[in-house]
């Protein structure tokens, strides 16, 4: 089960082309040197309301879909006393195992050059930082069953539409499968649990992709990694990561006093297709051209080959 990760391109569309990781200038020469990205656990991360959004219009969302009669009282009573959680189905000698994990996400963008960004994510002020062009498809020699990617959804009224989409398909097709079954009411209740487990599943791999209309301007685009709680499967998939044979362990690092988890992943180094140069520099000398002219060649001594190097246009002093 490795190979490109997982789209959901039913709901965000196909991610096409090339994604932006926006990145301080120390963290730009790690990535390249070390050829490795940072997953940061998604309840950890700078938006406090990361992962959560998602679960807040869950409740309403049902409530709604039963007053309408979109889903019966059996199926809402069942679904409404579940908590959303992580998890991954893994194929293990050819049964399904279902394991419990916990969100780990790397942020890109769409916009190669903007300003919010730049000034968000360089971390050091001043605008000063890189981004790096990567194409996702190429990106990761993984297991698919335990990542995905998919562009932000932002604002309400269309995270709305799409929970509801979500509820209504779930109860359809249970609808379907009792039918066909033709269950007693015993077998009817654990067919019921199940759907609702299959709910719970399809609602937690969208929650990380659910964020409040204040951070549209990110345009952004995530890649979620879903990092089994249980050490002997985390470390079985973990034996995909650059064809390590020992687990890698979840790390930490503090930031504004704060202890924050994330996990490393390696990622080809042929799926960088561009690196552009934040808008601050000097320009009472050469330095822009100077440090172009190095980035390039730091580039091709750690990569092997040549990346297309470029400065934003964004014309700011400070």
């Amino acid at each position: 089960m490795t190979g490109s990760i997982f789209m959901y391109n039913d709901i965000f569309g196909e991610v096409k082309g090339v994604v932006y990781h926006y990145i301080s200038p120390n963290t730009f020469e790690k990535i390249i040197s070390n050829q490795e990205l940072w997953f940061t656990r998604c309840d950890c991360l700078n938006d406090y309301e990361d992962g959560e959004v998602l679960g807040k219009l869950c409740k309403d969302c049902l409530e709604e879909l039963h007053k309408s009669k979109s889903i019966d009282q059996e199926f809402f009573d069942v679904v409404s006393s579940l908590k959303i959680s992580h998890s991954a189905w893994r194929i293990e000698k050819d049964h399904a195992v279902h394991l419990p994990c916990k969100p780990y996400v790397c942020c890109f963008s769409q916009d190669e050059d903007s300003l919010q960004m730049w000034q968000y994510y360089s971390k050091v002020g001043n605008y000063e930082g890189y981004n790096i062009g990567f194409a996702p498809k190429e990106m990761l020699n993984v297991d698919t069953a335990f990542f995905s990617i998919g562009k932000v959804v932002y604002g309400e009224p269309e995270q709305v539409e799409h929970i509801k989409h979500i509820i209504k398909q779930s109860f359809n097709n249970y609808c379907v499968d009792l039918h066909e079954r033709n269950e007693s009411n015993n077998n009817k209740t654990v067919l019921l649990k199940r759907h609702a487990i299959l709910l719970n599943n399809e609602l937690a791999k969208l929650a990380c992709f659910f964020k409040r209309e204040c951070f549209a301007g990110e345009k952004e685009i995530r890649i979620v990694l879903e990092v089994p709680i249980d050490a002997e499967y985390r470390d079985k998939f973990w034996m995909k990561n650059k064809n390590n044979t020992y687990p890698t362990p979840t790390k930490y690092r503090i930031q504004h006093a704060m202890m924050i988890p994330y996990i490393v992943v390696n990622f080809n180094p042929d799926s960088i297709k561009s690196v552009m140069i934040g808008p601050v520099t000097s320009t009472k000398d050469n330095s822009m051209k100077k440090n172009k002219e190095v980035v390039e060649e730091f580039l091709h001594n750690r990569l092997g080959r040549t990346v297309p190097v470029s400065t934003s246009k964004i014309p700011v002093r400070y």
